[in-house]
């Protein structure tokens, strides 16, 4: 069985797989991390499991969900709301 290291109190960056020509391509990261594409950001709490959020206004299925993964939240940049990160777009760095 696989474990889960909890990444809390760690500071993570963007994978510079995910980062091109300065700007993060991924949709749903790119507009928030606008300018702070290479800054670490402390994790403030991680879980494993769904995101539902883009599911909010509809009925989702069970069987359409997609699978658990490991979730992350990290100090946010513009001192909105913490949202819930997807920890494969992201690396433990040390500072």
């Amino acid at each position: 069985m696989n474990k889960i290291e909890s990444w809390i109190g760690k500071h993570v960056r963007i994978k510079d797989e995910y980062i091109a020509d300065e700007c993060v391509n991924v949709p749903g990261l790119s507009s928030y991390f606008r300018g702070a594409e290479r800054k670490a950001f402390k994790v403030q709490m991680d879980c494993y499991g769904v995101d539902l959020f883009p599911f909010r206004r509809e009925a989702v299925e069970v069987s359409t969900m997609p699978s658990p993964s490991h979730q992350i939240i990290i100090e946010d940049t513009r001192g909105n709301y913490p949202y819930l990160w997807d920890a494969k777009y992201f690396e433990i760095v040390t500072i």
